[in-house]
């Protein structure tokens, strides 16, 4: 069934990517994320406990792109289960959303809000892995 699971994380862009992950990290006990500038949350579904997921607050260069084109700060990403019928559904609502990316990891599409905030939605490949380990 298409729907979302969880919050993935919120990306947001700083001028210095490094000392607010090292802020969340001193301040409020978050633990840092591995090979990337954010912070992670590690946490298991009720209704599938033996699966790990992750939540993660990521800092990005104030200049990225990668938060769409809109001007935003900010872009949040939900854990979804099955992103195709998710396509499939928000495209017969009449949403734009990008076409699927696989990148090995997980599979993600992405659509923007009505405020023109970007919705990254991930479908994780299998178990969630150490985002410093993931490719580009």
């Amino acid at each position: 069934m298409a729907r979302i699971v969880g919050l993935g994380g919120v990306f947001y862009k700083t001028s210095d990517p490094k000392a607010r992950k090292d802020w969340y990290v001193k301040h409020l006990g978050i633990s840092p994320g591995q090979g990337y500038d954010g912070v992670e949350m590690r946490w298991r579904r009720p209704d599938n406990p033996d699966h790990q997921e992750m939540s993660l607050v990521s800092f990005f260069d104030a200049d990225t792109k990668y938060l769409g084109e809109a001007g935003q700060p900010f872009m949040v990403n939900f854990v979804v289960e099955d992103i195709e019928g998710m396509v499939e559904k928000l495209r017969a609502e009449g949403l734009t959303v990008e076409d699927i990316v696989d990148e090995g990891y997980g599979k993600f599409c992405w659509t923007t809000d009505p405020d023109g905030v970007r919705v990254e939605m991930w479908e994780p490949a299998g178990s969630v892995p150490n985002i410093g380990e993931m490719p580009g």
